[in-house]
């Protein structure tokens, strides 16, 4: 915080002789009035500029590196909308293990820590050699190529877990792709975004197998002919060139022909 001690007239004179000062509204400042002043002398107040988003998101990265002795500045720069915090090092190796998660969870935590108390959120992103520019770049291209087997395969697809700002990587890059939505699911840290197909194709349903049905038909066929046995009146067979038996003459009621030559 920066803070100067301005004297004038009166108080409203000395404040906005300090406003002019350091360059910020009212709103921007904390005042004190040290004299309201009199008759014979000036009036006298203290004007403590207040850390913006940005500044006390730098203040909080620079504390955190002295505490773990790493050589490292920060640069910043910010507007009304973001403050991009940049990370400058000889080694900073240890900022980006377990896949960039520690550099991940640092932005949050200043973050955090910045907007405490503040009226209105402010986005903070924290960069390093235009390392946060390369993985966004590496989330879009993953995000794109699942959505692309989302609608291929016409199924949801449940990405890995991942924490807010790579989820909103992701649902920023899918926003306006064709035949896709987005949306997350689960409880934070396993908290992860659902691909869902927009067009689904019908689903009908599996045609029968004739082949198999005719199959199925021939051995139930057969299976009551067995049980119904409706040839068991039949004659069997002796063989295939066997013979029928003659009729007997009285039992086709044929006349019996008499010798010529019996005495009657």
């Amino acid at each position: 915080m920066k803070s100067i001690e301005v004297q004038d007239k009166t108080v409203e004179l000395a404040i906005e002789k300090g406003l002019q000062q350091l360059g910020c509204s009212i709103d921007k400042v904390e005042t004190e009035v040290l004299s309201a002043g009199g008759l014979f002398t000036k009036a006298k107040v203290r004007l403590i500029k207040k850390d913006t988003v940005g500044e006390k998101a730098q203040n909080f990265l620079e504390g955190f590196f002295k505490i773990i002795k790493l050589g490292a500045l920060v640069d910043l720069e910010e507007d009304d909308e973001e403050a991009v915090l940049n990370v400058v090092g000889t080694d900073l190796s240890l900022l980006f293990d377990n896949n960039g998660e520690v550099f991940d969870a640092l932005q949050y935590l200043a973050a955090l820590s910045a907007n405490k108390g503040e009226d209105e959120y402010k986005r903070v992103i924290l960069e390093s050699e235009d390392y946060r520019a390369r993985r966004e770049a590496e989330l879009e291209e993953y995000a794109q190529a699942m959505a692309q087997k989302a609608v291929k395969t016409n199924k949801k697809i449940k990405l890995e877990p991942m924490n807010p700002y790579k989820r909103r990587i992701i649902h920023t890059k899918l926003q306006d792709f064709p035949g896709v939505t987005t949306h997350s699911e689960g409880e934070e840290p396993y908290r992860a975004i659902v691909i869902v197909p927009t067009n689904p194709r019908p689903n009908y349903e599996r045609k029968n197998n004739n082949r198999f049905n005719k199959k199925n038909n021939r051995k139930n066929f057969k299976n009551n002919a067995k049980n119904n046995k409706p040839y068991a009146n039949k004659p069997k067979s002796n063989g295939f060139n066997s013979k029928a038996p003659k009729a007997s003459g009285f039992a086709m009621g044929s006349l019996i022909k008499r010798n010529s030559f019996e005495v009657e």
